[in-house]
């Protein structure tokens, strides 16, 4: 599972924006990758300033 986070805040959960303003921003794309995907802001603005970070959850299964 793919998260993309501004300033602390989940806006992308794999390709899926969450933040209804992010929704309505056609300046924001997710493009799926094979090895993930690829956050764009196109045309940034200063309101887009921010530290952005992407997470990665993973889940390990056990044969025991």
């Amino acid at each position: 599972m793919l998260m993309w986070k501004k300033d602390n805040q989940l806006f992308i959960l794999n390709n899926k924006v969450l933040i209804q303003e992010s929704l309505q921003n056609p300046r924001i794309q997710v493009t799926p990758l094979k090895s993930g995907n690829l956050l764009s802001v196109n045309k940034a603005k200063k309101s887009d300033a921010g530290h952005y970070s992407c997470q990665v959850q993973v889940s390990i299964f056990l044969n025991l």
